[in-house]
């Protein structure tokens, strides 16, 4: 917890650097070259005694350089008083006598560095608890894990780098993206991260007034006297409740017409008057705002006020949508279903590799929102401990459009090559070497026959339709339909025929 205190600190400001030498004409110099090369905030200590002081009173120090001959307490006696009471913070002695206080450094698990400029700067660099360089940094990644934030891409890797500059801003923000991509869950983090964390985080739905615009102003602004009722009595709006906190704008492409202009006037001179008000009150408040389309301004016309749009996004993230970070399934799956197993009669769930893999190959139209709630419904449905391809599929087809029979286009599953990717790939009976399909392709469409009940039923609608395409591929030829089903020369065709007579098949059809 004690890091994670360090990283939001520093992710708001420079991080500091600590040279503790009794040298003050090196530490001075030694000062100067860091500034220079690293956005650090650097202070000097003379002393040990300085140097505890400074370790107790800061919660951002990124490292501390320890000058071995240093007073009162020594260099060494500091390291080792460090490594006992603050391991997370990075520390290197310094000194001209390399072999003997390396070994010692070593003994108490700190870093050495000679006492040389640019051999401490590159110390500083190995070691530093995070520089400007590593912005996306595991450390930081953890840090916001924990916050609800986690992902592998690099695309989310530049919106956390972009959430982080965003938190030390006070500028009116823009969260873009479609639904369902976690645009109010990195509202959030951004109060959180930010000086207003200890003030309230308002949420204002705008959907629910885009069409009574008299509400949505009594609602963000409070009121004297009731717009609905018409009788007085005081209400408190989101604006007030939110304090020196955050108030996020949800969807602001709802906002009424009619409501655009006194909104854009509030933001503008930070000050409103409440309906039934001749008070002005102020704006204290930071206003992120989320809209799900393109930010190209184009977009907006017909719904939002171009200057009302420019005002509110002063800043601009955009966060992108499932399917184009898939490997992000990958770690938000695992969290996913430790969250479920935390539930009321929950238990621990694990995903298999295939199925991560099939969910990766998916549009995802709900993006995280339906990643979420197809993994819920597979926790309850499912009955082993592992959750397998079949699993996810069957709940993905119940989000798909239902079709009936004929409207089916295209057959059950994609006949493909061999791939080597482990179970993924399947043998069914009756094909033949060579001829092997992905189960993810056959699964995806395996709940579209609606008359297999069981899996008796399901392996006679298969063994049908494989015949009518073999039988379609060979036009009507029995014998080479056989040959073509099974791989080898057919010696009696009596076994497909009978299989023809029981579906009801005439091959003359497909002659």
């Amino acid at each position: 917890m004690k890091e994670f205190e360090i990283l939001v600190k520093m992710a708001m400001n420079d991080p500091c650097i600590l040279v503790a030498d009794s040298d003050r004409k090196f530490a001075s110099l030694l000062a100067t070259a860091i500034r220079n090369v690293q956005c650090f905030d650097v202070q000097c200590a003379v002393n040990g005694q300085e140097v505890l002081r400074f370790v107790e009173e800061r919660n951002d120090i990124a490292c501390i350089v320890l000058d071995y001959d240093l007073r009162e307490y020594t260099g060494f006696q500091v390291a080792e008083y460090l490594s006992a009471t603050a391991p997370h913070i990075p520390t290197i002695l310094i000194s001209n006598e390399v072999d003997q206080v390396r070994q010692k450094a070593m003994a108490v698990r700190v870093s050495f560095a000679p006492k040389s400029v640019e051999r401490i700067l590159a110390a500083i660099d190995r070691n530093a608890l995070i520089g400007p360089p590593k912005v996306v940094d595991a450390r930081i990644r953890g840090a916001l894990a924990s916050m609800g934030f986690v992902f592998e891409s690099k695309s989310m890797a530049r919106v956390m780098v972009d959430l982080v500059n965003a938190a030390k801003s006070e500028r009116n923000l823009l969260v873009v993206g479609e639904t369902g991509v976690g645009k109010t869950t990195v509202a959030r983090i951004i109060h959180d991260l930010s000086r207003r964390s200890e003030n309230p985080f308002e949420v204002f739905e705008c959907p629910k007034y885009s069409e009574n615009a008299e509400l949505f102003v009594a609602e963000l602004f409070g009121y004297s006297i009731n717009p609905v009722t018409g009788k007085s009595g005081d209400q408190t709006g989101i604006l007030e409740m939110a304090g020196r906190g955050t108030v996020l704008l949800d969807e602001v492409n709802d906002i009424p017409a009619s409501a655009q202009a006194i909104l854009l006037s509030a933001l503008g001179q930070k000050k409103y008057r409440r309906p039934g008000d001749t008070d002005l009150r102020s704006i204290l408040a930071r206003i992120i705002s989320t809209a799900s389309r393109d930010i190209n301004g184009e977009d907006y016309a017909s719904v939002l006020r171009r200057d009302l749009l420019q005002r509110l996004r002063q800043e601009v993230i955009v966060i992108p949508p499932l399917r184009e970070r898939p490997e992000d399934i990958e770690v938000l799956a695992p969290i996913f279903l430790k969250k479920f197993a935390m539930q009321p009669q929950g238990r621990q769930l694990f995903i298999h590799d295939d199925a991560i893999r099939y969910l990766q190959r998916q549009a995802w139209p709900g993006n995280i929102s339906q990643l979420n709630n197809i993994l819920a419904r597979v926790v309850q449905s499912v009955r082993s401990d592992t959750i397998y391809t079949v699993d996810v599929a069957r709940e993905l087809y119940k989000d798909s459009p239902l079709k009936t029979a004929t409207e089916k286009s295209g057959p059950p599953f994609t006949a493909a090559a061999p791939v080597a990717i482990g179970a993924d790939v399947m043998r069914p009976t009756g094909i033949a070497t060579g001829r092997s399909i992905l189960i993810e392709d056959f699964v995806q469409n395996v709940f579209e026959y609606e008359h297999a009940t069981n899996l008796k039923d399901l392996v006679e609608e298969v063994r049908r339709e494989l015949i009518q395409r073999s039988l379609s591929k060979t036009k009507g030829n029995v014998y080479k339909a056989e040959r073509d089903l099974w791989g080898y020369p057919a010696t009696s065709n009596g076994s497909l025929r009978h299989q023809i007579k029981k579906f009801g098949i005439d091959p003359k059809k497909f002659s």
